[in-house]
């Protein structure tokens, strides 16, 4: 010290990066206050030592925003860390998906088959589909039964839309075919019976009528074009 002197000494505070990740199957932004992340487009910035930066989540359309990881954050609310040292924080959206349930009811049989793929009923009777998918159900009867109608989220007998906003449950209902009889009233010398054997040509097609609902209608053998096969 040969003569008088100043010094002077320079100190900052100091500052660290905040990390935003996103994560999951769905979509979303997440901002900060004070400002810095928009995340989006700005998913990490730095913030000086001791501030309290408050994350908040907005999930896109058809999303949902399920819960922050790291910084000592949790839960779907506002994520607030203090800045004591670099930091970074996991924010998770996924696409909500709801169940689609088949039931095949009835005394008949067939296959539930739906666009897009996932039910194949027969085998797979329940699939999920994310939030919004239109699903159309296709009835398909097996040999010897009939398509009778859905029930739960869809009616009538063709096929069977529905969007999936929530979990929906549907009835497939199977019969079983029957023979209808569409010549009524019978004609005399004019109505044709069709093939028939000598085993079966009389009685018992008088006899089938009544039962289905028709009038009856007698006639004599000469009325009907009788036939034998061989062996018969």
């Amino acid at each position: 010290m040969s003569a008088a002197t100043t010094v002077t000494a320079g100190f900052v505070v100091q500052s660290f990066a905040l990390t935003v990740n996103k994560s999951g199957t769905g979509t979303g932004t997440v901002g900060s206050a004070p400002a810095g992340i928009t995340c989006g487009a700005t998913c990490s910035t730095s913030f000086s030592f001791g501030t309290q930066v408050t994350l908040t989540a907005s999930p896109a359309t058809g999303s949902t925003f399920t819960g922050w990881s790291g910084g000592g954050c949790t839960g779907t609310g506002t994520c607030v860390v203090t800045m004591n040292a670099a930091t970074t924080v996991a924010a998770n959206f996924t696409v909500p998906t709801f169940a689609l349930t088949v039931t095949r009811a009835g005394a008949g049989s067939g296959t539930v088959t739906s666009t897009p793929a996932g039910i194949a009923c027969g085998a797979t009777c329940s699939a999920s589909f994310t939030i919004n998918t239109v699903v159309t159900l296709t009835a398909a009867p097996a040999s010897g039964s009939t398509f009778v109608g859905w029930g739960g989220s869809c009616v009538g007998a063709g096929n069977c839309t529905v969007t999936m906003t929530a979990a929906r449950a549907v009835t497939a209902t199977f019969g079983v075919s029957t023979v209808t009889f569409t010549n009524d009233p019978l004609v005399a010398g004019s109505t044709g019976v069709g093939s028939c054997t000598s085993r079966n040509c009389g009685r018992p097609s008088r006899s089938r009528r009544p039962g289905s609902g028709l009038s009856t209608f007698a006639w004599s053998d000469t009325l009907t074009a009788r036939t034998t096969q061989p062996g018969r």
